[in-house]
């Protein structure tokens, strides 16, 4: 199953949810998605609004491939599971009514560290959800440690 989460945020993410209904659709996928407050409902795929945190757990361990908004918390939910992961981030521009919905350059990053997918036009959304249906493993060692000793050590070398 393709789990696609949309996170929480209050105009929800209608260009994902209504991208991934339709993909699953043509490439008879199953699929559940997280819609929070997206005004598009889904027809393709099975969908919930909002799932608690042990629900989304849960939809994540069992999932062949995750597809996501750029949210730091489901990105971290799924490195933790290793899961496959393709990140669509929101790209909106910074404003009064969007004081930081930006998702991109915190994706880009973690994309780059960590290999995960980056969708950054819909467009291309469909053949990366079905190569990585084709041929993602079923799990995925991510290298995932923290760099808090480093930084620190890096701190205490800078003061001397």
């Amino acid at each position: 199953m393709i789990f696609v989460s949309v996170g929480t945020y209050k105009d929800g993410f209608d260009a994902l949810v209504e991208a991934m209904d339709q993909i699953c659709a043509r490439l008879s996928l199953p699929g559940l998605a997280q819609i929070g407050a997206s005004q598009v409902v889904p027809r393709a795929m099975q969908w919930q609004r909002f799932l608690t945190h042990q629900e989304m757990i849960a939809h994540i361990s069992s999932a062949r491939l995750v597809v996501a908004h750029a949210g730091l918390g489901i990105i971290g939910d799924v490195l933790r599971q290793g899961r496959p992961l393709i990140v669509f981030p929101r790209a909106q521009t910074i404003g009064r009514d969007n004081p930081a919905n930006n998702q991109l350059p915190v994706a880009r990053r973690l994309a780059e560290m960590y290999g995960i997918g980056l969708c950054e036009r819909t467009g291309d959304l469909e053949q990366m959800v079905s190569e990585a249906w084709s041929t993602a493993p079923n799990h995925v060692d991510y290298p995932l440690q923290c760099d808090i000793p480093r930084l620190i050590q890096s701190f205490l070398c800078s003061l001397s």
